[in-house]
């Protein structure tokens, strides 16, 4: 896309009414809604792939990193627009760096908020690190694995209640890799 082309674009949107701009703003709903994006972002990665790279990149990463929802979406995405291979290993890295910057970040900020929010849940994370201190890898392990604590509040709450963090890295590396496989696997059907 050229300097006029882009111009034009923009020149477009700034006669959209505010109810086009929600339409195009929003969080996907439905598979042809991933599609679409999926469809945008190959356009858009055949001319500027590192811009989309380094894009994707920072987005994954600060969306693991404050708990922001869409990462599913994304993990889709990468697939098809960056290869199975390519996006299987994008997807898990960008997910360890971000879920090892919330670790940090929890464990730096201490646990006012997540108290304040979640008191009975960072009460029951405590009390079950106790219970599984001499286990510990392997109980992170299975959290990571079944569906019985969202990874969300793994990511935040793990700093706060002293889980080690070569467990918590570790753990982590290996027990989301079934869903980033399942997640590959699902993108790849869009094309």
């Amino acid at each position: 896309m050229n300097n006029q082309q882009t111009n034009r674009v923009l020149c477009l949107r700034k006669r959209e009414s505010s109810e086009d701009k929600e339409k195009l703003f929003r969080f996907p709903s439905t598979g042809d809604d991933i599609r679409a994006i999926n469809d945008v972002i190959q356009q858009y990665a055949k001319t500027n792939f590192w811009l989309v790279l380094i894009t994707y990149i920072s987005i994954y990463i600060n969306f693991v990193a404050c708990g922001i929802p869409g990462t599913g979406v994304l993990c889709i995405l990468a697939g098809p627009v960056f290869g199975s291979v390519f996006g299987f290993a994008l997807v898990h890295t960008c997910s360890i760096a971000g879920a090892c910057i919330s670790y940090f970040l929890s464990m730096t900020l201490g646990s006012g908020l997540l108290e304040a929010k979640f008191p009975g849940k960072l009460a029951w994370l405590q009390r079950k690190i106790e219970e599984n201190k001499d286990d510990l890898f392997y109980y992170y392990l299975f959290l990571r694995l079944a569906p019985v604590v969202p990874n969300v509040f793994l990511n935040m709450a793990s700093g706060c209640v002293g889980v080690p963090f070569k467990t918590y890295f570790f753990s982590s590396m290996i027990g989301q890799l079934p869903f980033t496989f399942l997640y590959i696997k699902t993108g790849n059907m869009l094309d």
